[in-house]
Order: C-alpha cells, then sequence, then structure tokens
C-alpha cells in the first residue's frame, strides 16, 4: 500500500471523529479544522518551494493526516493567531526542521498541541461545551470533583461519543492493515490494568471508566501512538513503547496537574523510541 494510499484511509478512518466533533461544535469546529489543514499545507509547499523540491501531494495528504488531528486536540473557536502558531509548530518545528516528511522523532500534532498548551494555557484549558458554556474537560471535572474542588461546569458527556467514534476509526484501520494490533491494545491493556490495580489499594480521583472513555486514551491508541515514524519500529518494540505510553498516561492524569495527559506522555515516549530500538536490536545481534 503506497503511501497516499494509506493517509488517505487515515483520513477516512478519521471521519467518525470529526462527525461528532461537528455536530458537537457545528460550524465554528470545521472552519478551525479546515483553516488549520490549509495553514499546514501552505508552510508545508513553502518548504518544499525553498528546498528546490516539487510540491508533492503525498507530503500534502499526510499534512492534512497531521493537521486533523491536531484539529482533533484542540478546542474550537480558538484566534487565528494559536492556529497559526499550532501549525507552525506541527509542520516546521516538528517535522521539516528535523528533515521533513518520515523523519521526524517527535509526532508533529502532539507537538503543535503541546506548544499552544504552554503558550495559551487559558485558552487551551477551556472547551466550549455543545450548549454554548465553557467549562472543564470530563476528566478535569471528575478529578476536582473527587479532590473536593467545586467545579461550575457539568462534564462534556459528548467526549464519550469521541472515544466510541474513534474506536471504531480504528477497527478499520486495523481492518485495512494500516495499523497492527499492537499498539493500541498494549496501550489501553496498560492503563486499564493500572486503574484497575491502584484503586483498591489508594483513592484514585478517576474510575478505570473515566480513564479509557472520558479523556483522549482511545483517539491516542489509535491515530497517534500509531505514527509509524515516531513509534518503535520492531514488534517488542512497538508494546514496550505502548505500554510506557500507557504507564506516562496514567501517571501524569494520577499525579500530574494535567488530567489528560496523553500529548506529555506521546512526546515523552517518543523520547524513549530510539533507545528501545537500539537495545532491541543490539539484543538481536
Amino acid at each position: 500500500m503506497t503511501l497516499r494510499t494509506t493517509m488517505l484511509w487515515v483520513l477516512a478512518a478519521l471521519l467518525p471523529v470529526d462527525a461528532v466533533l461537528l455536530y458537537a461544535y457545528g460550524l465554528d469546529w470545521l472552519l478551525q479544522a479546515v483553516t488549520l489543514i490549509l495553514l499546514g499545507q501552505c508552510l508545508d509547499a513553502l518548504t518544499q518551494y525553498l528546498r528546490r523540491n516539487a510540491i508533492g501531494a503525498d507530503s500534502l495528504i499526510a499534512t492534512a493526516v497531521a493537521m486533523n488531528l491536531l484539529a482533533v486536540a484542540l478546542p474550537p473557536n480558538l484566534p487565528m493567531y494559536v492556529l497559526i502558531v499550532a501549525a507552525l509548530s506541527s509542520i516546521w518545528l516538528a517535522r521539516d526542521f528535523f528533515g521533513g516528511l518520515g523523519q521526524n522523532v517527535f509526532n508533529p500534532a502532539m507537538v503543535g498541541y503541546v506548544v499552544c498548551l504552554v503558550s495559551f494555557p487559558d485558552l487551551m484549558s477551556q472547551w466550549p461545551s455543545p450548549d454554548g458554556l465553557s467549562g472543564a474537560t470530563p476528566l478535569d471535572h471528575a478529578r476536582a470533583t473527587k479532590l473536593g474542588f467545586d467545579l461550575a461546569a457539568q462534564p462534556n458527556t459528548h467526549l464519550l461519543a469521541l472515544s466510541i467514534s474513534a474506536l471504531i476509526g480504528g477497527l478499520v484501520l486495523l481492518y485495512r492493515r494500516i495499523i497492527g494490533w499492537h499498539i493500541p491494545v498494549t496501550l489501553l491493556a496498560t492503563l486499564g490494568s493500572l486503574a484497575l490495580a491502584i484503586s483498591p489499594v489508594t483513592p484514585s480521583p478517576l474510575t478505570i471508566a473515566e480513564h479509557l472513555g472520558f479523556g483522549a486514551a482511545v483517539f491516542a491508541a489509535f491515530f497517534i501512538a500509531t505514527d509509524p515514524v515516531s513509534a518503535a519500529i520492531s514488534t517488542r518494540g512497538r508494546c514496550i513503547y505502548a505500554a510506557l505510553l500507557g504507564l506516562l498516561i496514567w501517571s501524569i492524569r494520577e499525579f500530574g496537574q494535567y488530567p489528560d495527559s496523553v500529548a506529555f506522555a506521546v512526546l515523552i515516549a517518543n523520547s524513549a523510541v530510539p533507545l528501545i530500538d537500539r537495545l532491541l536490536t543490539r539484543g538481536a545481534r
């Protein structure tokens, strides 16, 4: 299967997730997603032009995938300057500065998300609920409520629909053999096992259902962690990488300041991939 066909299948698998967000937030989210995709493709085309390379369709489609993933992660109704920073961070900082398509160490969408989260924490922390009010995400709400804080916002139950739609899209990718089962199964099993095993031992602010269903874990398991460039190469390496990612997501959610910790966990796990591949390659010799 060619790169173009693979990327088109990923875009198709993202359609259920896009549909849920479109239903929840309307045309505002669609306009933001289209703007991000166009910004990313313009930056990609500019890079190819400056390098005196032909502007290839494969690179533009891969950029569209990365920007769609980023659009899912970002809150809707962000100002244009935030979208520009997100696109610059994803395409230039995370990918082109490392050598271009297929050379990036870190997942481009997660780099763009984290840069915006660190740079614009107030804007990035508020997700408008479908009734038009701004409030905390379900994991923020569940964690703060159980820790004794009073949050006025109700949890956005549509994020459960997002997890289900991500699962549907992920199963399509598995069926088409675009991705393997090792990373999503290992990641979700690790996260669920930790949540289930630790709860009887020590009080946890989040239940296993909240860990798996009301955050970005399912979406990350099928669409983010399976990025073939920033994930480990071998089957064993992918299982180790996914287990590390599940452990990091659980740890940051339980003990850190960011209840939905997927982006930070992905970038930390990405940084460990070269070491994982090197150790397993050396062991095979």
